[in-house]
Order: structure tokens, then C-alpha cells, then sequence
């Protein structure tokens, strides 16, 4: 029984370890391998677009903001892209869900 409690004492007394991996700054991994910013796309990849396709058959597309909401929350005029929801998702909706 003593000994356990000379062991705790003894494990209370010592000072924590330096934190050495805190100091260095975070880098996401890469597939290949080597840590660094990505390689920006080339322009044609970068327009803006859907992510599913609005002409699909039981597509949902949300319908688009007035003018008077883009012009007050769209200061920079970037484009404006028709929200679609995913057509496996749209066949579970109810109708009123999707009014």
C-alpha cells in the first residue's frame, strides 16, 4: 500500500513533457505526399455552375433571389448559381417539402 502512494507522488512531481508538435505550424496532407498550398485550377475549371444537373428529370432547383436581395447582399457582383437539390433526395421529399 505504500508503495502505490510513493508512486503517485513520485508521477504528480514530474513536469509534463514540452509540447514540441504545438509549435510547429499545421500543414494539410497532399496525395503526393510533400505538405504546401495546392496548385490553383486552370480558369475553365473555376466558373461557376450547379453541382447537379437542373434539366434532370425530378430536379429541384430553389428558386433565385430577388434583384433588391442580390444588389444588398452580393457587393462584389460575383455570379449567381441555381441551387439544385440532389435528385436521390428529391424522390424521398414530400410534397409539401418541396414547395
Amino acid at each position: 500500500f505504500q508503495d502505490v502512494q510513493t508512486d503517485q507522488a513520485e508521477s504528480a512531481a514530474k513536469p509534463a513533457p514540452p509540447l514540441g508538435s504545438a509549435s510547429k505550424p499545421f500543414f494539410p496532407p497532399t496525395t503526393l505526399g510533400r505538405a504546401g498550398r495546392p496548385e490553383p485550377k486552370p480558369e475553365e475549371e473555376q466558373t461557376c455552375r450547379p453541382r447537379h444537373n437542373p434539366l434532370a428529370p425530378g430536379a429541384l432547383v430553389m428558386p433565385r433571389p430577388s434583384s433588391n436581395h442580390q444588389w444588398l447582399h452580393n457587393k462584389a457582383a460575383l455570379p449567381v448559381v441555381d441551387v439544385v437539390v440532389d435528385t436521390h433526395l428529391t424522390t424521398h421529399l414530400r410534397p409539401h417539402q418541396r414547395e
